[in-house]
């Protein structure tokens, strides 16, 4: 039995494989690049690099002892040459993707996508692949004694694949953790992606504030912050249209939501996905809002002694009048 096995799974092109000291002299330049404490002002930047850094050790890791890996796509922030790109805070954003089986391959991407020098790696020998020639079924490739068995084209196989599928599943850690811990770094990235936007946003608000005596500007919408900056464009738009209707808005907080009314605060609340002459509506309707307003707490204490003095709580959010 033991023959048989040494036949099926013995290696006769076997390669000396990179040693750690040849990966870190090979990676060395791209330490160098991407280096967290590089990054000591920018902390997300340094956040993204520090995480990125912890996968792809445990890649090499992997690759190291021939174990299989997961194609993956790690972000990393370069610092750039220039020293005033350098001084104003540019960085340069890099996708690299690992999916190489050969960890010498995996290196020569790595140093690629960073446009560094490869002179190092291309001085050691490259393994060369197997000789492809003999009979290959379906799922199975069929070789002599001594040579490998290739088992990769199995995925394709609906049951085995199906089988890999549980095994991926039971794998993968079922915690808020782990997939805070798989996702953190897109978080950073799509952040700092988003950062002119944002303030942006936060300029609109000062102005908006500002201008109409608003005491507060609210999102509270599930859409992202490209809606936002556009309900401010289009609200801005509206009151340099209609400045005297506006003046109703002074010490008012102004919420885009779902709905349009007024909150039982007396929030001014616009739909974000309504029509500017809808939300004009509302705003030169304001006064009849803050009657029904004034009244509520008679209402309530009326209901309430009716009641043998039960407490009446509000959990209607907004007011609509008809």
């Amino acid at each position: 039995m033991y023959s048989v096995l040494g036949k099926c799974f013995c290696r006769k092109n076997a390669v000396r494989a990179l040693s750690t000291g040849e990966i870190s002299t090979a990676l060395r330049p791209f330490y160098f690049t991407v280096h967290p404490d590089l990054f000591g002002q920018y902390p997300t930047q340094r956040t993204v690099n520090e995480n990125s850094l912890k996968q792809l050790s445990s890649i090499i890791e992997n690759l190291q002892q021939q174990r299989p890996i997961r194609p993956t796509t790690l972000p990393f922030y370069l610092r750039s040459k220039n020293e005033k790109e350098l001084r104003a805070g540019k960085f340069t954003l890099v996708q690299i993707q690992l999916k190489e089986k050969d960890l010498r391959q995996t290196i020569l991407s790595i140093l690629k996508t960073c446009d560094l020098p490869t002179t190092f790696v291309d001085q050691i020998e490259e393994q060369k692949p197997p000789d492809s020639t003999n009979y290959k079924s379906k799922y199975w490739q069929r070789r002599g004694a001594g040579e490998d068995i290739d088992f990769s084209e199995l995925e394709d196989d609906p049951i085995y694949a199906s089988i890999l599928m549980k095994r991926k599943i039971n794998s993968e850690p079922d915690t808020f953790k782990a997939y805070l811990d798989k996702h953190i770094n897109e978080v950073h990235v799509k952040l700092e992606a988003c950062r002119p936007m944002r303030e942006e946003v936060q300029k609109l608000e000062k102005i908006l504030c500002s201008e109409l005596g608003l005491k507060n500007i609210i999102w509270d919408c599930g859409w992202n912050i490209t809606h936002y900056r556009g309900c401010l464009l289009a609200f801005k738009a509206l009151a340099e249209h209609h400045p005297e209707p506006m003046e109703v808005l002074k010490n008012r907080t102004l919420v885009f939501a779902n709905d349009t009314g007024i909150s039982l605060e007396g929030n001014v609340m616009l739909n974000s996905g309504e029509v500017r002459h809808n939300w004009l509506d509302l705003i030169k309707n304001i006064q009849k809002y803050d009657l029904v307003l004034f009244r509520l707490p008679a209402f309530e204490k009326a209901v309430s002694q009716v009641l043998l003095d039960i407490k009446v709580g509000r959990r209607c959010v907004i007011q609509h009048i008809n």
